[in-house]
């Protein structure tokens, strides 16, 4: 999936988003971190059957993060024209 990822924000990237084609990526691998991050501090002993019940906002982060970006690639950003 990160390949995917990668290469969606490289061609967003090319087809004019540029600042905007780096955003999602870590904002939303920022989330699922602080995620994480919080479930491993209110519950340090949790399982990983018992955190697997999180698959799927993890996997429904991925899927967003791969439409936004799919958005992106196959829109292109307008290109501003310079008027008087």
């Amino acid at each position: 999936m990160i390949i995917v990822e990668v290469v969606l924000t490289i061609i967003a990237f090319a087809r004019g988003w540029k600042f905007w084609a780096l955003l999602p990526l870590p904002i939303l691998y920022g989330v699922a971190f602080l995620i994480g991050f919080g479930v491993g501090i209110v519950d340090p002993g949790m399982t990983d059957e018992e955190f697997s019940k999180f698959d799927p906002i993890f996997i429904g982060m991925d899927i967003i993060l791969i439409l936004i970006l799919l958005v992106m690639a196959v829109i292109g950003r307008k290109k501003q024209t310079d008027t008087p």
